[in-house]
């Protein structure tokens, strides 16, 4: 099973901000230095699983270049989903956790001996979703290594993974690219440079995220969102009504474009920020009123326990939870007079 990259592009290769961690593991190999556990971590867009799809393909590739050939048997296999050297584990199907039969199936792969190049992988994403067998399972295998073997988790929240996993894997932060890096990279797919930027702000900054937000039309979706809040604050939306608007699009991609929101007039409250960007400046009233930021932290607090809440393992109501969370919209545009 191969993991799918962000932009859904099948490539080999590392991106332009990830070359420095790809020649630091590169040299790692060569001087036979490799952990025995990569944690790979870092912002959502940022490449994680594209970076970790790379150095698999490159680890089983059997020739000697700086990324994978994509023609020698074992690339062929990697790219069939067949190569007998590799698992990856993610989520099955509606599911929300990693459970404890899918890395036993991991462990039983580490005691068997390779099939092919002597490397054998396996893959773990997301690996703060593995539930506390699971993860007391793959403990053991970190705690004795097989030779030859690369565990490689990918986390979007390692301090949600337990500090004796977390210590016992080195650590591999993708870096951010800088806004010139990412802006022209992303230039490859959208013209428009303002709306480049836009999407930037949206992504905060990876531009993989930006370009799955462009592919996404988030872009409306944020306009729309934006819409809906002037109209609840003006009177001519009801919050029950919009709730169940929103209910039947996709929650949590609303409620992070709201954090995203929150955060611009929090900074434009805190340092004078501009609102222009992210054609927040209709807020501008709301932001300078006094009694703001202290309203807005405990919307934020939240807005982000109900991302939590929708990406864990309960099953919370999402009208309930959209009602409550713009009738406190609702109090904070207030805040600055009709």
């Amino acid at each position: 099973m191969s993991l799918p990259l962000v932009d859904n592009q099948n490539t080999a290769q590392a991106y332009p901000w990830q070359l420095d961690v790809w020649k630091h593991l590169k040299q790692l190999k060569q001087e036979g230095r490799l952990p025995h556990a990569l944690l790979v971590n870092g912002e959502k867009g940022s490449g994680k699983i594209a970076f970790v799809e790379a150095l698999a393909k490159k680890l089983l590739c059997s020739q000697e270049q700086e990324f994978a050939c994509g023609e020698c048997k074992s690339c062929r296999l990697y790219a069939a989903g067949s190569h007998p050297d590799l698992v990856s584990i993610s989520f099955l199907e509606k599911a929300k956790q990693l459970k404890v039969d899918q890395i036993r199936v991991a462990v039983d792969f580490i005691n068997k001996t390779a099939q092919m190049n002597g490397m054998k992988l396996v893959i773990i994403e997301p690996a703060e979703a593995m539930n506390i067998n699971a993860a007391n399972a793959l403990l053991k295998c970190l705690e004795e290594p097989a030779g030859e073997t690369l565990l490689v988790l990918i986390s979007h929240a390692p301090n949600r993974l337990l500090p004796t996993i977390r210590s016992r894997c080195q650590s591999i932060v993708m870096p951010k690219p800088t806004m010139q890096v990412a802006d022209n990279w992303l230039a490859e797919w959208i013209n428009d440079m303002a709306q480049r930027k836009k999407l930037l702000s949206l992504s905060n900054g990876n531009p993989l995220l930006a370009l799955t937000y462009w592919q996404d039309d988030v872009l409306s979706l944020y306009n729309d969102s934006i819409d809906k809040l002037i109209g609840i604050k003006s009177g001519q939306f009801s919050v029950i009504k919009t709730a169940e608007e929103l209910h039947k699009k996709d929650v949590l991609l609303w409620l992070q474009i709201n954090q995203k929101m929150l955060w611009q007039l929090i900074r434009a409250s805190a340092v004078g920020e501009s609102l222009e960007s992210l054609n927040l400046a209709l807020f501008a009233p709301v932001v300078e009123a006094p009694g703001f930021a202290q309203k807005a932290y405990k919307l934020l607090e939240l807005i982000q326990a109900s991302i939590r809440e929708l990406q864990g393992t309960s099953n919370p109501n999402p009208q309930l939870l959209l009602e409550t969370l713009l009738m406190h919209w609702q109090a904070l545009l207030k805040t600055g007079g009709q």
